[in-house]
């Protein structure tokens, strides 16, 4: 089995503007994102009998289909997501395969931490693993955000699927011709007077470490997933 698991993120600053055209529209923007502790998961397993079998966690859906097909022409909302990825993957399934996918995600659905984009990075490169496909990071990145396109009917930024890829605090880049991500370290961090304000109303936050929250910034995350202000 294929098991993949990706950081959430909070957006600190130049959220919007990663996604293409308007960075272009004031020649050029950054982005600063940190990943959280918070993650998403992505269990995948191709099988020899043809029978697809599904859990979403989340959303406590769980069903059996008979056949790929059958997958691919079920009107279950909740699998909008999953089908859009496992029909661009149709192609690599040979010989009546079949498989399992099971999905979790510790953001519910709009929770603001990048749960959906998270949740399908970690699909993608789940199933990439299962069929020894390799991509780089920015390969990766493109094909999130064309699939998040397909399934929202609207262009998508790519802030997320960095912080999903490889976890940190970053500053991603976006220019006319380049787009680039820089690691910043947590001794950066120690260095900074400044809090980041996470959500209107809520209290500022320091960020610590790269793929660690603080207790206060874990009280903030579950505040903003209840919805509070």
């Amino acid at each position: 089995m294929a098991k993949v698991e990706s950081h959430l993120r909070v957006d600190i600053s130049g959220g919007t503007l990663d996604l293409w055209p308007l960075f272009n529209f004031v020649g050029g923007a950054k982005t600063i994102n940190a990943a959280v502790s918070l993650k998403a998961q992505s269990h995948f397993e191709l099988t020899k009998k043809p029978d697809v079998e599904i859990n979403v966690t989340n959303l406590n859906y769980k069903k059996v289909f008979k056949t790929l097909k059958d997958f691919l022409s079920s009107e279950d909302r909740e699998l909008d997501i999953l089908k859009s990825v496992i029909e661009y993957y149709k192609p690599e399934f040979k010989n009546n395969m079949g498989f399992t996918l099971k999905t979790e995600s510790e953001s519910p659905v709009g929770g603001g931490l990048g749960g959906s984009s998270t949740l399908l990075v970690s699909i993608i490169r789940s199933m990439d693993l299962a069929f020894d496909i390799q991509r780089t990071e920015s390969q990766v990145v493109d094909l999130a955000c064309n699939l998040e396109s397909r399934i929202l009917h609207t262009p998508a930024g790519t802030q997320d699927y960095f912080q999903a890829i490889k976890a940190g605090l970053s500053v991603i880049s976006f220019d006319y011709q380049t787009r680039s991500r820089e690691f910043f370290k947590s001794k950066w961090l120690d260095q900074q007077k400044n809090n980041f304000k996470l959500k209107e109303g809520l209290k500022k936050t320091k960020i610590f470490e790269m793929t660690q929250i603080s207790s206060k910034m874990q009280k903030t995350v579950k505040r903003i997933q209840k919805g509070k202000n």
